[in-house]
């Protein structure tokens, strides 16, 4: 952080007397907000994102300004404040639709996933819908998934269980592909979460499903995504409970860790379980983009 903070003196200096480089400026200002995310500042990096907004508007530049604008949307959602995160996603789309294209399928994910915390499925699956196929076409593999498991996830709340099955699938064969473990089986518990949904929707619960959420279980302890595996285990729970093993729902629940955070349902509710549908906070960058100024 040192070194970030003397650059950003020696950089301000020099604008100060008319020479030096803005965007390079402002891209500090985003790496900075990065160091201050990772020791747990948000305001901090907010605080630093828009003076990079700031420097952007001033200077007119380039795509620096549209993506830290864009950060501090993600740190709302992050954190919660899904009217400053919409919000921010909104005028990050507008000026990507405007002035970069290319960024906009990202800014509708992220913007879907804000509307799908907000409980907006139709909303949020709108814009997936517009983005997945520009994802395709970028080659932007792992957005690609992650829209799909979102779409899973709009699916789930509205009750479309067999499409939430064929996107949770299709998001886990592409991060099998790409080698992401974490998201594959956060993929994994989207398709289980419809798997459950359709089981206590027939109130015929297959006698292997409960052993299939608690392996998946397992595999998100070890992945360490502590609310994901609480989620997983509950499902387990209420499959045994309708199927009438109440030994068996009570030595699982005695299994399940306690949330570092109070959960926020990502995939939907099924069966009446809430939870995270791919890992929080702490398992995912807290920044859309680490690299702004190089856009």
């Amino acid at each position: 952080m040192r070194v970030l903070d003397s650059a950003v003196r020696h950089l301000e200096t020099g604008l100060a007397l008319g020479v030096g480089d803005p965007d390079v400026l402002a891209g500090l200002h985003v790496n900075r907000s990065l160091v201050l995310i990772e020791r747990a500042d948000t305001a901090g990096a907010v605080a630093e994102l828009r003076r990079s907004v700031d420097l952007a508007e001033r200077y007119g530049l380039g795509t620096v300004g549209i993506k830290a604008r864009h950060n501090i949307g993600y740190i709302a959602y992050m954190t919660g404040d899904l009217p400053t995160a919409l919000r921010d996603f909104e005028q990050t789309a507008r000026e990507c639709a405007a002035r970069a294209p290319s960024l906009l399928p990202v800014v509708r994910l992220d913007q879907a996933r804000a509307l799908l915390a907000a409980g907006l499925p139709e909303e949020a699956a709108r814009h997936l819908e517009d983005a997945l196929p520009l994802l395709r076409k970028q080659r932007a593999g792992q957005d690609a998934a992650e829209a799909e498991v979102t779409l899973a996830a709009s699916a789930l709340l509205e009750d479309r269980v067999r499409d939430a099955r064929k996107w949770a699938r299709s998001a886990e064969r592409r991060f099998i592909r790409r080698g992401n473990q974490r998201w594959a089986a956060v993929a994994a518990l989207a398709g289980l979460r419809a798997e459950t949904a359709t089981a206590l929707g027939a109130d015929r619960v297959p006698g292997s499903l409960p052993a299939v959420a608690v392996k998946l279980a397992e595999e998100l302890r070890g992945l360490g995504l502590v609310d994901e595996t609480a989620l997983a285990l509950m499902l387990a729970v209420r499959l045994e409970l309708r199927r009438g093993d109440r030994e068996a729902a009570r030595s699982l629940l005695a299994q399940v860790p306690r949330p570092g955070r109070p959960p926020r349902s990502t995939t939907g509710c099924c069966g009446g379980c809430a939870g995270p549908s791919w890992p929080s906070p702490t398992a995912t960058a807290a920044a859309r983009w680490p690299r702004p100024g190089t856009g």
